[in-house]
């Protein structure tokens, strides 16, 4: 995996740089507001999981586990902080 660089090596992206500019996203974020970021994006993570295993628990108390498909999806995420940025483009 290539390391990240920092925005004073490479200029940022000319859609990037609209994106952050229309939603006051300015400069890049500092270790501690990543590291608060990060562990949120990982609580959600674990939210999300907790109540898809109350809603598997429900269909099974029900009985209707056998026949009930449940499909979840995602996409790739946020960022997490690479490049020092915390959202997805």
């Amino acid at each position: 995996m290539p390391l990240a660089y920092g925005l004073d090596e490479r200029p940022m992206h000319p859609g990037l740089e609209d994106y952050r500019t229309n939603f006051g996203i300015q400069g890049e974020f500092d270790d501690a507001t990543l590291r608060k970021v990060i562990a949120a994006y990982y609580g959600m993570i674990s939210y999300l999981g907790d109540n898809i295993g109350k809603l598997l628990s429900a269909l099974e108390a029900s009985g209707l586990s056998e026949n009930t498909r449940v499909l979840y999806t995602s996409d790739h995420g946020e960022s997490m902080g690479q490049k020092r940025d915390v959202q997805q483009m």
